[in-house]
């Protein structure tokens, strides 16, 4: 299993808008596009970043669903914009499950 953990730094004061916003329509969105995504989560340290969890069997799906869900109507007719409109940076890192992990 390939999992992918993404955070962003979001404007100041803007992470509420961010989370609503993820939840309510970027989740489902990705969602309806095939992934799955885990969960959301706020930090506890810096009331500007967010983080996601979203899970693939490998690479391969990966990179299509990741295509897919980038080349759609719902992200192009105004998630995109919303996003770097919200965020000032992020970061994607990619961890697979070792033996003894549960996931």
């Amino acid at each position: 299993m390939l999992l992918e953990i993404r955070t962003y730094t979001l404007h100041p004061g803007k992470r509420p808008e961010f989370v609503a916003w993820f939840e309510e329509e970027v989740a489902p969105a990705m969602e309806a596009a095939g992934m799955t995504v885990l969960g959301s989560f706020e930090s506890i340290e810096d009331d500007d970043v967010f983080a996601y969890l979203r899970q693939f069997v490998d690479e391969e799906e990966r990179d299509r669903l990741t295509a897919a869900f980038y080349a759609s109507e719902a992200w192009r007719s105004g998630m995109k914009d919303r996003a770097l409109a919200l965020e000032s940076g992020h970061e994607v890192r990619l961890v697979r499950s070792t033996p003894r992990s549960a996931m």
